[in-house]
């Protein structure tokens, strides 16, 4: 399927780095007849309080990447991103696409009026590179909608010639699929995998979640589809080079000319797996 390009979006808004605190100093006068007993007692002193800080120090979490073989559940990763879409300033696209898909705000979360038998793509705020990545929306897909239309996430990385696009597509009609682009979302999708699943888009809100995990070798792409919590899709593929210093993510929905069709977002999740 052909698809619509994303529209770009603004990074989102970055607070001040906070200053660190200066700490104050005080003299003290000691008298000469004191000094040695003093000083010896306030050496013992501040080795304590070395050795005290030592401990209380905190450590910084231990990256945990995911490998072939790692055992992945919907929930892993620390969240580095979300959104509920309540707030329209966040940063995602309202304009209108070519086709007439259009983006909005509203108080039921966001808005997704597609058609055309596309794949339109609407670019997240967030754009800070991860290695290995998780990208869901939870959303619900219009009573209506025909039989190929869907929604999903999309990671990338790279830019014209040498990006590097996967989608991961849940549909109403229990189809699922999982495709690479490269050169960019004018480029014909190669399907990688495909299938179905007991997933049903509709009234009720289904999370589609996709991984991207790079693994050591920086060629060797880690792929999982998960809808709601059932993994329906785990492989690898393979690149020859990665672009860029990590994957970023976009929403995706597909249509069809048979009629528009409507998906509503009411969350937008990003995760780091190593974290």
């Amino acid at each position: 399927m052909s698809a619509e390009p994303p529209l770009p979006s603004p990074p989102p808004l970055q607070s001040p780095v906070r200053p660190a605190r200066s700490s104050s100093r005080t003299g003290v006068f000691i008298a000469i007849v004191a000094a040695v007993t003093l000083l010896t007692a306030a050496g013992i002193a501040v080795g304590v309080a070395v050795v005290g800080m030592g401990a209380l120090k905190p450590t910084a979490a231990v990256p945990r990447p995911l490998t072939q073989l790692t055992t992945v559940a919907a929930n892993r990763g620390a969240v580095v991103f979300s959104d509920d879409f309540h707030d329209s300033r966040s940063g995602w696209t309202t304009e209108t696409l070519p086709s007439g898909t259009n983006f909005t705000y509203a108080a039921t979360g966001y808005v997704i009026v597609a058609k055309g038998s596309l794949d339109h793509y609407a670019a997240s705020p967030y754009r800070r590179p991860v290695q290995q990545v998780a990208i869901s929306v939870t959303a619900t897909q219009s009573s209506d909608a025909p039989a190929g239309a869907g929604y999903g996430v999309s990671c990338w990385r790279g830019a014209d010639a040498s990006e590097l696009r996967y989608d991961f597509i849940v549909t109403t009609a229990g189809d699922w699929e999982v495709d690479r682009r490269v050169g960019g979302t004018p480029a014909k999708p190669v399907i990688l995998q495909q299938g179905k699943s007991t997933a049903v888009l509709g009234s009720a809100p289904v999370a589609v979640q996709g991984m991207c995990a790079a693994l050591a070798d920086l060629r060797t792409i880690r792929l999982v589809l998960f809808a709601g919590t059932q993994k329906i899709a785990d492989f690898t593929d393979t690149a020859a080079a990665l672009p860029d210093s990590g994957w970023l993510p976009d929403l995706i929905v597909t249509s069809s000319t048979v009629r528009p069709s409507t998906v509503t977002a009411t969350r937008f999740e990003v995760r780091d797996l190593a974290r």
